[in-house]
C-alpha cells in the first residue's frame, strides 16, 4: 500500500480511542480511506470552495394516495 499522509495516520489513530482493539493493520486501513476520501474531495472540487452547512440539495418528500 501507499504511504498515508501524518494528519491521517494520527486522526486514525484516534480511532482506538473509540476501539482499543483496532490493531495497526486495521488502523492503516482507516488511514488509508481518511486520504482516499481527500482526494475524491479534491478532485471534484477543484478550485478548493469551502460549502457551508446550509449548502445541501434539497430534499423533496412526497406521500402516495
Amino acid at each position: 500500500m501507499s504511504r498515508v499522509s501524518d494528519a491521517a495516520r494520527a486522526l486514525a489513530l484516534q480511532m482506538r480511542g473509540f476501539d482499543p482493539n483496532l490493531t495497526d493493520g486495521e488502523v492503516d486501513a482507516i488511514a488509508h480511506g481518511i486520504d482516499g476520501n481527500l482526494k475524491i474531495g479534491a478532485a471534484i472540487n477543484r478550485k478548493g470552495r469551502v460549502l457551508k452547512n446550509w449548502n445541501e440539495p434539497v430534499t423533496r418528500f412526497e406521500v402516495q394516495k
